[in-house]
């Protein structure tokens, strides 16, 4: 994480982090890896990139794991730039291949045989940008399997803001 103005305020980033698992694993597991975070303005509160994580569970996964069941997300590149004023809970997931070969179930942000690729969506700001921007692109999922209750994908977002952008 790069910064050359004023920065504060719960920004993390967290990165290449490997979980295997090959037995039960269950109750918020959560893997953020591999994030690029340049910022040369002002930023502050709540900015978060989740990319390039692999978690392998050749097991029973259940109960709001963040990638769950033999998944493997692969991103290069993830970069959010911001070269203004932001703030405030930007985020962004991206290009993640989940595949499942068992029971996932409640609340798995990725589950089941999911192929989600995403090649170059772009959201571009060059002004003044607020509230609830969010990029959700090209997603194909494939269960072979029991998949079940809020499961969703995200994928391949680059957002670039080069005014101000806030919430």
């Amino acid at each position: 994480s790069l910064s050359t103005g004023l920065s504060s305020t719960d920004s993390s980033v967290s990165s290449l982090s490997t979980s295997t698992s090959t037995g039960l694993s269950s109750a918020n597991s959560s893997i953020s890896s591999l994030s690029t975070s340049t910022s040369t303005g002002l930023s502050s509160a709540n900015s978060s990139i989740t990319s390039l994580s692999t978690s392998t569970s050749t097991g029973l996964s259940s109960a709001n794991s963040s990638i769950s069941s033999l998944s493997t997300s692969t991103s290069t590149g993830i970069t959010s730039l911001s070269t203004g004023l932001s703030s405030t809970d930007s985020s962004v997931s991206s290009l993640s291949t989940s595949t499942s070969t068992g029971l996932s179930s409640a609340n798995s942000s990725i589950s089941s045989l999911s192929t989600s690729t995403s090649t170059g969506i772009s959201s571009l700001s060059t002004g003044l940008s607020s509230t609830d921007s969010s990029v959700s692109s090209l997603s194909t999922s494939t269960s072979t399997g029991l998949s079940s209750a809020n499961s969703s994908i995200s994928s391949l977002s680059t957002s670039t803001s080069t005014g101000l952008s806030s919430a």
